[in-house]
């Protein structure tokens, strides 16, 4: 990240309404080298900004985000529990007019309701699920907080054990030609295995992951956290899969 860049997007946001503040917040985002230890200077850009609550709504979204993913110490907790009280009225159909800032809010609070609540498994099913509901709200998916929200569906489908729940979601992947974009060589590799061959190679997964956790701050969390349980995961999918393995054998 150059000074240039983070000039040119601090500029974005201090003149960018709601529909160009999730952009532009969205690019700040992907400036941050995470984990960061510094995070002071990316948050301060976020809260130099005023205005009406939509405005805000977006710059809080964003900051807590942040604060929940980027850094390399935990996050304070009850400072984010009073970030996210400001955000309450989001979650019904008055608050904000656009309704992709009401995605992206749904989307950052079951992220913290998962990854922060007191359950330590990663439920990425159940994640999943409230993540399809969210997206009930837009009729348009060609945005980028909807291409952000199905990216993580796809991975966290992909990272998932097995589940009778995952074949409705492969159908919304199909139906929505998710499965048939690229992401880069090693999630790419692993995605074409994973559906098509009857086992996947533990060097696709090995790849794939650290493909996946330098893909943002959330990826890289949620690599490092459950690295235990998304290696149990990706045994169990293959165990699932052996009788149709041992069938295809001539």
């Amino acid at each position: 990240m150059s000074d240039e860049e983070l000039a040119k997007v601090t500029q974005e946001i201090s003149s960018a309404g709601s529909a160009g503040l999730l952009i532009a917040s969205r690019k700040l985002c992907r400036l941050i080298p995470f984990p960061s230890s510094d995070l002071s200077k990316y948050i301060s850009v976020l809260q130099s900004r005023q205005g009406p609550f939509e405005i805000t709504s977006v710059l809080t979204i964003y900051e807590i985000e942040i604060l929940l993913f980027y850094g390399t110490d935990h996050p304070n907790l009850e400072y984010i529990e009073s970030r996210l009280k400001t955000l309450v009225s989001l979650s019904g159909k008055t608050g904000v007019e656009d309704p992709y800032v009401r995605v992206k809010y749904l989307d950052l609070l079951t992220d913290y309701q998962y990854f922060y609540g007191s359950d330590r498994e990663l439920k990425s099913m159940d994640l999943v699920n409230k993540k399809l509901n969210s997206l009930t709200l837009v009729s348009d998916f060609n945005h980028p907080v909807v291409e952000d929200l199905q990216l993580k569906i796809l991975l966290l489908y992909l990272m998932s054990g097995a589940d009778f729940r995952k074949k409705n979601v492969k159908q919304y992947l199909l139906e929505e030609d998710i499965f048939h974009k690229s992401y880069g060589e090693a999630i790419d590799q692993y995605k074409e295995a994973y559906i098509k061959q009857p086992l996947v190679s533990p060097g696709l997964f090995r790849a794939f992951v650290g493909s996946v956790s330098q893909i943002d701050g959330l990826f890289h969390f949620v690599c490092s956290k459950y690295s235990t349980r998304l290696l149990e995961n990706f045994l169990d999918v293959n165990i699932s899969k052996l009788p149709h393995y041992f069938s295809s054998i001539p």
